[in-house]
């Protein structure tokens, strides 16, 4: 693997991007708004020159680099549970730059549901204790590079990683059809310029009962966390033949990625 991939670059777009991808969409295009911009408050997980590490709601500053994962939480509150009136909120949309003149975020992963906001000790989440399931965890350490470094590149297989007091969603529900797609919910194109990934209030309070025998419904505020990858420009930019020319991207439709909008 081409170790130019893992340095440090000092990526002037990435502080920029984060900025503009703060800006969430709570409802799907087409459908009515069903919770105010007061009502939300965004987080990145920024990572300073020290290697340490805080959430904010502005520049998540140029540690991350290709394929690295961004860790993000948000904060819903004054939610309305009711499935039945106009006004409730009955589902999640995150949407994320996808491709302009270059490729930005290609994977989503570690969709988790909580209910208080994460401290900024918690930006990763390490692995569980269980051997045969995905199961919470505590945080990966930061402090330095090769912590951070870990932390950023973490394959998270064969579960995925999740944090004490948060709900892993896929671990019971499967959301794949709703990972990492165009805005008009289809698949979409490698060249849609944004992508998203949405999910149910059904399938949040789903996820919590599953894992913690807790019914979250009339709860005033959810915390919904996450990670983007960012895109490894080489995968895109070339085909091999071992699999009829199809570019290297496609080994994302494999396990683990293939869940993760691959």
């Amino acid at each position: 693997m081409n170790s130019m991939l893992y340095a440090k670059k000092r990526m002037s777009f990435l502080s920029k991007l984060l900025v503009v991808l703060m800006i969430f969409s709570i409802c799907m295009p087409s459908m009515p708004v069903h919770a105010g911009e007061n009502d939300v408050t965004a987080y990145g997980f920024e990572i300073d020159n020290s290697y340490n590490g805080k959430w904010t709601t502005g520049n998540l500053r140029k540690t991350y680099a290709e394929g690295e994962w961004v860790a993000f939480q948000t904060e819903i509150s004054n939610i309305n549970w009711s499935l039945t009136d106009p006004n409730g909120l009955n589902r999640i949309g995150v949407e994320f730059d996808f491709y302009d003149i270059g490729r930005y975020f290609d994977l989503v992963r570690n969709v988790s549901v909580g209910l208080e906001l994460l401290p900024d000790s918690h930006g990763f989440p390490a692995t569980g204790m269980s051997l045969t399931e995905p199961s919470p965890g505590g945080a990966m350490p930061l402090g330095n590079e090769a912590d951070v470094n870990a932390a950023q590149r973490d394959p998270n297989n064969p579960y995925e990683h999740y944090f004490e007091g948060f709900a892993l969603i896929n671990k019971t529900i499967d959301i794949t059809d709703h990972m990492n797609i165009a805005m008009d919910g289809t698949k979409g194109t490698a060249t849609d310029a944004t992508r998203k990934f949405c999910v149910t209030l059904e399938q949040i309070k789903q996820a919590y009962w599953d894992e913690y025998g807790i019914d979250i419904e009339g709860e005033n505020k959810i915390v919904l966390y996450f990670q983007l990858h960012l895109s490894r420009t080489w995968l895109w930019n070339n085909v091999s033949s071992f699999n009829g020319e199809l570019p290297l991207v496609h080994a994302y439709t494999s396990h683990p990625t293939d869940k993760w909008g691959g």
